[in-house]
């Protein structure tokens, strides 16, 4: 197995020479052509400087999407054990699958992670997404309504229109809300919701 160990800063402008400095004393790899600018990257045991990978270290900055991502992925898997056990199950599935192939493996886990964000993000929205303490309420049931109804095909429940700008009026407007599904729905479930 590879470690993955994720360290935050403030700034990886202000850290990167001695990160680089620092890290490679301790025979990591800086991947200067990494594409995502949102993280420095290391590598221990990657050949031709070692036999195989061991170890990765992702530094990233909390602000950053993949920072605050991050710690929405990891606080949704602590209030959803299940979905934590299923990630897990999923990781060891995946490794058997894909041994040899890391980018595959990458892939496949990232699907995953995204629908998890996607509930996760929709969830907290949802939480209070007004300046209505009363539509708050409301929303948080039909989250909830909608996602005991649809389970593995609930994505996520978004609002929209006047709710989501200061145009909202408590007494004339409507509240518009979007429900993403992982797939068409049925008759059945659409008359439950």
């Amino acid at each position: 197995p590879i470690i993955d160990i994720q360290i935050t800063v403030d700034s990886l402008t202000a850290i990167k020479q001695i990160a680089i400095d620092l890290l490679k004393t301790y025979d990591y790899v800086y991947w200067a052509e990494d594409p995502d600018p949102e993280k420095m990257f290391f590598v221990k045991g990657m050949p031709p400087f070692g036999e195989k990978r061991t170890h990765h270290i992702h530094i990233i900055e909390p602000t950053s999407k993949r920072g605050v991502d991050r710690i929405i992925f990891k606080d949704y898997l602590i209030a959803h054990p299940e979905v934590a056990r299923e990630y897990e199950l999923l990781k060891i599935e995946l490794a058997h699958e894909h041994t040899y192939d890391r980018e595959q493996y990458t892939d496949a886990k990232t699907q995953f992670i995204t629908s998890v964000l996607g509930k996760a993000l929709a969830t907290d929205q949802i939480l209070n997404p007004t300046k209505y303490k009363e539509i708050n309420n409301l929303l948080q049931q039909l989250l909830l309504q909608v996602q005991s109804i649809l389970t593995d095909e609930f994505v996520g429940m978004y609002i929209g229109g006047s709710l989501t700008s200061d145009s909202f009026n408590s007494e004339t407007s409507d509240i518009d809300c979007y429900i993403i599904t992982s797939k068409v729905l049925s008759e059945n479930l659409v008359r439950k919701i």
